[in-house]
Formats: structure tokens, C-alpha cells, sequence
């Protein structure tokens, strides 16, 4: 394993414990954690819009409420089967602000613009933000 000391952020990350490697271009079976990770995320990501029946364009808000709770979660890579969270910020996480990722919401119709015999609400999908997490 080679680790790549030109990167500009490489003090950065040497300092928060993490380790850069290298690998060839166009070879993905030498990169095989990161594909299996990156290929996780994206299956996950892919099942939370299926399962909520949401278009392909909240694609990126479902990656990132994926991968914050993959982050919460235990690893066993990590010694002590610790949360990557934990890894970075010194602390167990708080997960009492997680959520469904999409919840059923009824919007009221305004009385103006309906008559006596129309629904007074519009059926509707409403999405949780992912909790940022910046360093």
C-alpha cells in the first residue's frame, strides 16, 4: 500500500487517523473496499427511494441520509467495533434526531379555490434532511 503524501488535504487527514492510498487506473479490482462501500451506499440509496416511492431526482438527498446513517452505525473494521463517527469526533453519536426518510403529509387546500364537495387536502411525500456532518 502506497500512501500519497502530494495530496493537498494530506496533513488534514493524516491527522484525523486516515489512511490514503493509491491504486491503478481503470482497475477496480484493486481498489475493492472502496467499490464495495461505494457499491453500498449506492444499493442503499437505491432501496430508500424505492421503498418511498420517490423519482430518481431525490437520488442525492437519499445518498446522503445513507451514508449518515452508515456513519452511525457500528464498523468491524474499527477497533473496538466503534462507529466511524466516533473515529472522527471522539464521542458516540446522538441518533435521536434520525427519522423516517419519507413520511405521508396531507396539504390543506385553501377554502377559496375549492367548492363544497372537494377535498379540503392534497395527499403528499415529505423528505427529512440528512444531518450535515462537516469536520
Amino acid at each position: 500500500m502506497v500512501v500519497n503524501s502530494s495530496m493537498p488535504n494530506y496533513k488534514l487527514i493524516a491527522k484525523r487517523g486516515i489512511t490514503s492510498s493509491t491504486s491503478v487506473t481503470y482497475n477496480l479490482e484493486l481498489n475493492g473496499h472502496a467499490e464495495r462501500q461505494y457499491r453500498t451506499h449506492i444499493e442503499g440509496a437505491r432501496m430508500m427511494l424505492k421503498h418511498s416511492d420517490l423519482g430518481k431526482d431525490l437520488w442525492g438527498k437519499a445518498l446522503l441520509t445513507h451514508i449518515c446513517i452508515h456513519n452511525q452505525c457500528p464498523s468491524s473494521t474499527l477497533p473496538g467495533n466503534i462507529t466511524p463517527y466516533k473515529k472522527v469526533f471522539g464521542h458516540v453519536p446522538s441518533i435521536s434526531h434520525l427519522c423516517t426518510f419519507v413520511s405521508k403529509c396531507f396539504i390543506k387546500v385553501s377554502d377559496e379555490t375549492q367548492s363544497k364537495l372537494d377535498h379540503k387536502n392534497v395527499d403528499s411525500l415529505e423528505t427529512r434532511e440528512a444531518p450535515s456532518m462537516s469536520l
